[in-house]
């Protein structure tokens, strides 16, 4: 069988470790009874080794903009399918715009099917995820399977969808790289730093702001030497909200670090020499910096919405991601608890 893996919108860093983790783990019979075949960007495809029965395919439009981008997965991706003889098609991100069948289609993104968490955004950005939300069902009921990473994504799409859809949850996995033992035990005085480490890209619903201004009050209510770090690029949506919660609350202190490029394989090591995972999210799928969180054995606080709760369950302490005071409530409960 020829199967095809449409990877051309693995662009975040959860994808591409999605894509690298599936073909890495992919069991040798199967390779080597199928011929797989991968369309992909460059960078991405530079990550995956080629085989006799895995071939790369790079897109001449995947250094273009978001127009070209869908021209070339509208028009040319089927004709490209079709003269390899592919038998199935794999659409990694349900954002696809390629009508290939049969094919399964895997559900990644929930901002389009949240109005609630983007209301505050601009209208490029809301434009972008109405468009988004009827690719996103378009991809799905086209597909003859779907794949949600959790069941709060499935429940919350599935309303848009064609009732007769099968469909599975398959979680994510976590790099074994992030199950690696702590070198630096928990603080016992409240003069000891506390290095409080948060890993998202820096968007408005990842709320950073709000965690900056919990984590300033809790140092001046407790006298605690708190220090965040923030491990993540800063976008253009968030750059003028987190400069001046910056300047705001760490003006003088400097409790706030900022790390943009910091490379996937140096997280695990960032983890094991902090104290807590921080992670204030309103909106996500599946949360790989959650997982990763969860694997480094940090004490957590997180947020309590979305698909937060059924992944973490009972491993940390919850909180309002959109509420300073309940931020900064579960992080003194959490630190209190771990000081006793």
């Amino acid at each position: 069988m020829n199967i095809a893996i449409n990877a051309s919108r693995a662009k975040s860093g959860g994808g591409i470790r999605h894509i690298k983790g599936i073909i890495e783990e992919i069991d040798e019979e199967i390779i080597e009874e199928n011929n797989i075949h991968i369309w992909s960007y460059k960078n991405l495809l530079d990550k995956i080794v080629a085989t006799k029965n895995i071939k790369k395919h790079s897109y001449f439009f995947s250094n273009y903009n978001l127009f070209f981008q869908i021209f070339w997965e509208y028009f040319i991706l089927p004709i490209d399918l079709r003269k390899n003889k592919i038998d199935i098609l794999i659409n990694v991100d349900a954002g696809s715009f390629c009508y290939f069948k049969p094919s399964i289609s895997i559900s990644r993104d929930m901002l389009p099917f949240e109005p609630e968490v983007t209301r505050n955004f601009g209208f490029i950005y809301k434009l972008r995820n109405k468009i988004l939300k009827f690719t996103h069902i378009s991809s799905l009921n086209n597909a003859i399977y779907a794949i949600f990473l959790t069941n709060y994504a499935a429940e919350t799409i599935k309303p848009f969808l064609k009732k007769d859809l099968q469909y599975q949850i398959i979680p994510h996995g976590v790099d074994s790289n992030f199950f690696l033992k702590k070198t630096i035990s928990y603080p016992k005085s409240n003069s000891s730093e506390i290095i409080i480490t948060y890993v998202s890209p820096c968007l408005p619903y990842k709320n950073h702001a709000k965690v900056i201004e919990a984590i300033f009050n809790l140092r001046k209510k407790n006298n605690l030497n708190l220090k965040l770090q923030i491990i993540g690029q800063v976008t253009k949506y968030s750059k003028k909200e987190l400069f001046s919660a910056t300047s705001k609350f760490s003006f003088e202190d400097k409790f706030v670090e900022i790390k943009e490029n910091i490379k996937q394989n140096e997280i695990p090591n960032i983890l094991r020499d902090s104290h807590i995972f921080l992670f204030a999210s309103s909106c996500e799928n599946m949360p790989n910096s959650l997982l990763e969180g969860m694997a480094s054995g940090l004490p957590i606080v997180c947020s309590n919405v979305g698909s937060m709760p059924e992944i973490l369950k009972d491993g940390g302490v919850y909180f309002n991601p959109i509420d300073v005071e309940s931020i900064e409530k579960a992080l003194e409960k959490l630190i209190l608890d771990e000081e006793n």
